[in-house]
């Protein structure tokens, strides 16, 4: 069973970051507030910019969040636009792991519970 600290959460964060770059990804934003009950989260794209993936841990809610998000093509912002919407990334996958669940689970397991989404990935 693990409980969420800085050593955990850094070792998660590298984990998921290792094989996020194997999929093409590298970080391009982090912010971990220690001060703010913990409060992490690391923003991963893709070189093209078309595949977006974000760590969240929040610290408050003991709530750890893995999302992966592909940005739409511009035909499909076109037609959101028309329709007034503006969101222009379409979530592929997700994780998320609560409190009282993170508590049951191994690093290992929490890890893999994070990677899962990349498992549809190209």
């Amino acid at each position: 069973m693990a409980t969420i600290n800085e050593s955990v959460l850094l070792a998660i964060e590298s984990e998921v970051g290792e094989a996020l770059e194997k999929k093409g990804f590298r970080q391009v934003k982090r912010q971990h507030q220690a001060a703010y009950m913990g409060n992490f989260y690391a923003v991963y794209e893709t070189e093209s910019g078309e595949g977006i993936a974000r760590l969240i841990w929040d610290g408050r809610q003991e709530q750890l969040t893995m999302r992966i998000y592909r940005k739409r093509s511009w035909s499909t912002k076109l037609v959101k636009a028309m329709l007034g919407g503006s969101d222009d990334e379409k979530l592929v996958g997700e994780t998320f792991i609560p409190g009282h669940e993170l508590h049951t689970l191994g690093e290992e397991e929490i890890i893999q519970r994070c990677l899962a989404p990349l498992n549809g990935m190209r």
